[in-house]
């Protein structure tokens, strides 16, 4: 019984995160198009998600912030970091699908990361679940013949960046709790967004200001989401469920641009919820172990 609840509660964490993903996504083109800088925007996610922890922080009492493991914390937040700024650079270069497309590969490098680096075994039927996801994506993004660039290497590497935030919050989850884990990758992630927003000089405004604090309303409750996932069931089978973020971001795109998918696309998109089913149901036939530990 406790297993199913850690699985439920898992599954409809990762969804939800990724709900909230495409929202912010969503939220920070419309913002960008009225002239707010992807530095201001970037730091503003972390600063005030950091805002908004510090009172429950508090409430917990500054001693459970007590941590023994800050080097991985710093680490963690460069991942982060690192994979959305090599994702940004490479959109200046090649289209904004391909980009999306190679960033989305991160699942590709779990099991690797997973079995090297934490030490955890994995189901090898899950790969299945995985290309029938990926060839999903494919679909829904329709990469160009141009994707293959130095740029696109750059949106590749994005994706092994980001397999290696996932990875580090799944090996930070071993000893540490979910809020201490979000709190300092926000913290730390402010201190280093905050040198190039300083040589940027951005231009402050009252209706910037107000778009900025609900993107970083979003990020901070997708990010939270996501790390609180990544405690209940195996980091494999989150970054699986998050393909859902392309099914998402596919529906507000119809909503408030409205561009109606083809049927490529519609596909794309079964193809999408198929592989995340497949993944749930692998989930079932592992042990306790392999999935919460």
């Amino acid at each position: 019984m406790e297993h199913r609840r850690k699985l439920a509660l898992g599954v409809s964490a990762a969804l939800l995160s990724a709900f909230l993903y495409a929202c912010y996504s969503a939220w920070v083109k419309i913002i960008a198009e009225k002239g707010t800088s992807f530095y201001e925007t970037v730091f503003s996610a972390f600063f005030i998600g950091w805002l908004i922890l510090i009172p429950y922080a508090l409430k917990k009492g500054v001693k459970n912030l007590k941590t023994d493991r800050i080097g991985m914390h710093v680490l963690r937040a460069c991942f982060g970091l690192g994979f959305m700024y090599a994702l940004v650079i490479s959109l200046q270069f090649i289209p904004l699908v391909d980009a999306v497309m190679l960033n989305n590969t991160a699942p590709l490098f779990m099991p690797f990361i997973t079995r090297y680096w934490l030490g955890c075994s994995f189901n090898k039927k899950i790969w299945v679940a995985l290309i029938l996801g990926l060839i999903g994506v494919s679909l829904i993004l329709k990469p160009d013949k141009g994707v293959f660039n130095s740029a696109s290497l750059l949106a590749l590497f994005s994706g092994l960046l980001m397999a290696f935030s996932w990875s580090s919050v799944r090996k930070l989850s071993m000893n540490e709790p979910v809020y201490r884990i979000v709190f300092y990758y926000f913290f730390f992630a402010s201190l280093i967004t905050l040198i190039p927003l300083l040589i940027a000089h951005p231009e402050i405004s009252y209706s910037k200001v107000l778009g900025l604090i609900i993107s970083g309303i979003f990020f901070m409750s997708t990010t939270t989401l996501m790390t609180y996932a990544s405690t209940q069931i195996s980091i494999v089978a989150v970054s699986i469920l998050y393909y859902m973020l392309i099914v998402f971001s596919g529906i507000l795109n119809w909503l408030i641009w409205d561009q109606i998918p083809d049927g490529w696309t519609m596909l794309g998109i079964v193809l999408v919820v198929a592989g995340g089913i497949s993944s749930i149901l692998l989930e079932k036939h592992k042990s306790k172990k392999e999935i919460v530990d």
